[in-house]
């Protein structure tokens, strides 16, 4: 859920290690099933609905009380997540089983498709399917650049385009694109473009 503009928000995410989801299988799934035709990208978004809403809605509840559940109900968190992709979303649950979302794809549609999400570059590189040395290494011989640099342009690039050619704001764009302050945001347009992204001129391109 996207707060609304300008308001707090808290990232809530469970993350599954390879270990987990093969235990999971075991457990709940039948040794055959269809694997999903549809491509996937890294980042899949879902839509809300009742059992999702329901799922973290649990997990705000310690957030804002302060105490942190312990291993065994984060795991069966975890497997509540799990069986929600099993009932509600079958084409991904496969992809995960089969490990669609980490194969190794093109650097440059990886890239472009991917560089407005906030993730940590070890995660872009898992994504992509190399190691973050790898990664690295590839960036640079085919853009001239590391990834968090490329990544950075792409960001900026695109927030120059919604602000000269959109009715848009840096306060509404900026954390759509991945920066986690409207301070570093401005900041780093500036360092670029000479200016704060709240002069960029309508159309002057």
């Amino acid at each position: 859920m996207y707060p609304a503009k300008s308001a707090p928000f808290r990232l809530l995410g469970l993350n599954f290690s390879d270990k987990f989801i093969t235990d999971y299988s075991r457990r709940n799934v039948p040794a055959v099933h269809i694997a999903s035709s549809r491509t996937f990208s890294c980042f899949e978004k879902v839509s809300s609905e009742a059992w999702i809403e329901a799922l973290f809605a649990s997990l705000l509840h310690y957030t804002l009380e302060k105490d942190l559940p312990d291993n065994e109900l984060i795991q069966m968190k975890q497997a509540e997540c799990m069986h929600i992709f099993q009932q509600r979303y079958p084409d991904i649950f496969s992809a995960l089983l089969a490990g669609n979302l980490s194969k190794r794809v093109d650097l440059e549609t990886f890239i472009n498709e991917n560089y407005m999400y906030n993730a940590p570059l070890e995660r872009f590189a898992e994504l992509s399917g190399r190691s973050l040395s790898t990664f690295r290494r590839e960036c640079m011989a085919r853009f001239g650049m590391p990834p968090n640099k490329l990544i950075l342009e792409k960001r900026l690039e695109m927030a120059y385009e919604k602000l000269s050619h959109g009715d848009v704001r840096p306060s509404d764009i900026y954390w759509e694109l991945g920066f986690e302050t409207l301070a570093h945001f401005s900041r780093r347009f500036k360092d670029k473009y000479g200016v704060p992204p709240s002069c960029v001129k309508k159309d002057n391109v």
